[in-house]
């Protein structure tokens, strides 16, 4: 071959492999031909997978549909990724509520995740998309369909609290209440804290006639967050039937105020903010130890440069939550922003003897 021709040779094999290299991506169906291989791997382009996957979570909040654009893009580029296919699917059922879309994902990553070990990342995500099949379901009253992909949860997870939960759930759907309440109890030994467990539990005493126990699981629910606007509204009824009406009418009205500030551009666009800081103002009364609408009131006062009553607010909070270092420290700011350098240093001087009291 002379050297024309084998720089000839030379180029159209370089062509060759650029416009393979050019050529459309690969799909999920796409597999390799090598012969003789036992089954046909899917060719996995991870770092293209990749470079999509952090695009589509960009896009997500922009442009849901070009965010599930990229996600199927990504998942064609490697088929094999579970995590892809879950994310394109909740891209289709909550950013786009096509519930209908969502479900052939959800069915695959179910599939792909059989029989994994409890406690690793493909289990993880196999219970996320069997708690999204079985909300699916319900959603349909398919009360079998539920229970079986629940049990699949707790196959993959049998310490998994939102599987207990949805089974739970299930139970009282078929009017099972009893079976719903050891379930909750089930869920409550794995994690006794958990708000909306304690909710639930005492949802389910209350429909079975247990106010009194209803009462307690509310009020530990309460306990740990003051913020659970149903559970003060649940706790007014069981108040009711021990015909303590003042502390029942506390709650209801708590509720109401919880219910108002969901929202805060709801509030600020149809209600207004004189409205908004009237109803902080009395939460503050009302929860003294709560800190989230202490909290919210003292933005708002700083925002109008109201910062003595700012102060005052933070003051109130530190009073009924004297071991708590945090109101001591945006009173020591506030301080500082109007001027008042020698409180400002007083207030952070307690700030750091709380911080190191916590510390022993």
């Amino acid at each position: 071959m002379t050297p024309t021709e084998a720089t000839r040779a030379l180029l159209v094999a370089l062509t060759a492999i650029l416009l393979a290299s050019c050529g459309s991506e690969p799909g999920p169906e796409l597999v390799s031909e090598s012969p003789g291989s036992k089954s046909e791997e899917p060719v996995r382009d991870r770092e293209g997978a990749a470079r999509l996957a952090r695009r589509a979570r960009q896009a997500l909040k922009q442009d849901p549909d070009e965010s599930r654009k990229l996600w199927e893009e990504a998942a064609a580029a490697d088929p094999a990724r579970v995590d892809l296919r879950l994310e394109l699917a909740k891209v289709h059922a909550f950013h786009l509520s096509d519930d209908a879309a969502a479900l052939p994902h959800l069915e695959w990553v179910a599939d792909e995740t059989e029989g994994e070990a409890p406690g690793s990342q493909r289990a993880a995500m196999g219970i996320e998309a069997r708690h999204l099949l079985t909300r699916s379901a319900l959603a349909k009253n398919d009360l079998e369909t539920a229970h079986r992909r629940v049990q699949e949860a707790l196959a993959l997870g049998p310490n998994d609290v939102g599987s207990w939960s949805l089974l739970a759930e299930i139970q009282e759907a078929r009017g099972d209440s009893t079976s719903a309440r050891e379930s909750i109890g089930k869920a409550l030994e794995i994690e006794p804290r958990h708000t909306g467990l304690l909710f639930q539990s005492g949802r389910l005493a209350l429909a079975t006639g247990e106010p009194t126990e209803a009462k307690r699981q509310f009020e530990k629910a309460l306990e740990i967050d003051p913020g659970q606007g149903a559970a003060h509204l649940s706790l007014a009824r069981c108040l009711q039937l021990e015909g303590d009406s003042d502390a029942a009418r506390r709650h209801i009205e708590i509720h109401r105020l919880l219910t108002l500030l969901d929202s805060k551009l709801h509030v600020d666009r149809n209600v207004g903010i004189a409205a908004r800081q009237e109803t902080l103002e009395r939460l503050v009364a009302l929860m003294p130890t709560y800190g989230t609408p202490h909290n919210e009131l003292m933005k708002l006062y700083e925002s109008q440069g109201r910062y003595d009553e700012a102060i005052d607010v933070m003051r109130r909070l530190s009073d009924a939550k004297p071991d708590a270092p945090n109101p001591v420290l945006q009173m020591a700011r506030l301080y500082e922003a109007s001027g008042n350098l020698e409180a400002a240093r007083e207030a952070k001087k307690r700030y750091d003897a709380l911080v190191a009291g916590q510390g022993k």
